[in-house]
């Protein structure tokens, strides 16, 4: 079998393929002797396995001393079986792009976690529509599940107004009530909401700020036994 250098070639890795030959012949011929076989047709030994193609008895043994192909290959049942160096460098190049972009996005990340957020009141503006769930206190000393839906309108300067539509499973349900109340937002895109819920009750919510203050989440702090959480979606994209 002979094999052609195509014109052109980088003398240098021409070279280092010649050289990187020798060393497979060596190596070859050197643990045919340990197993005392001469004629290429043995199992290849555990450290040539990655060669395994190339010794099969079927197919002649490779001429280590012949030139650089034209087209990368492997025999395989007595033919050449071919890759274009075209192909190749192009599969390299992809591999090497992707690898950037991929160091690149993560670089961007970490940058964008290093300067950290920065939300304030201004970050939540407009009308929100809250849903709500969980349980609170009911007379008698009762715990009751509660639902509802709440339309909050936050002004971006500390303040809202809403009007909430509650459903608790022992107090049944309170229609279109009003009510008012303050919020701050810290750096960090966390908060605190106070809701002013009747004279001289007021509900304390933790928030964080989620998309740019597209999503909000919440969670009642104050009063303890008050066990509600409530998501907010912004009704108008600004």
């Amino acid at each position: 079998m002979k094999l052609v250098r195509p014109e052109g070639h980088d003398p240098v890795y021409v070279n280092r393929l010649r050289a990187k030959s020798r060393r497979l012949k060596a190596s070859f011929t050197a643990n045919a002797r340990k197993s005392g076989v001469r004629d290429g047709t043995a199992t290849p030994p555990t450290d040539l396995l990655p060669f395994a193609r190339l010794w099969r008895p079927s197919v002649p043994v490779v001429d280590f001393n012949m030139e650089i192909p034209e087209l990368t290959g492997v025999i395989e049942g007595g033919h050449m079986r071919r890759t274009s160096w075209a192909v190749t460098a192009a599969v390299t190049a992809a591999v090497v792009a992707g690898g950037a972009q991929i160091v690149g996005a993560n670089g961007q990340e970490n940058s964008d976690r290093g300067q950290g957020k920065h939300c304030s009141e201004a970050t939540v503006r407009g009308d929100y529509g809250i849903q709500i769930q969980g349980t609170r206190p009911a007379p008698g000393g009762l715990i009751e599940s509660v639902i509802g839906i709440v339309l909050r309108n936050y002004d971006g300067h500390g303040g809202f107004t809403q009007v909430s539509n509650v459903k608790g499973s022992l107090t049944g349900t309170v229609p279109d009530s009003q009510g008012f109340g303050t919020y701050e937002v810290n750096a960090d895109c966390t908060g605190v909401v106070l809701f002013q819920a009747a004279p001289g009750v007021v509900i304390e919510e933790r928030l964080v700020i989620v998309d740019n203050g597209r999503e909000i989440r919440t969670a009642v702090m104050v009063p303890a036994a008050v066990m509600i959480t409530g998501v907010h979606q912004r009704i108008h994209t600004r």
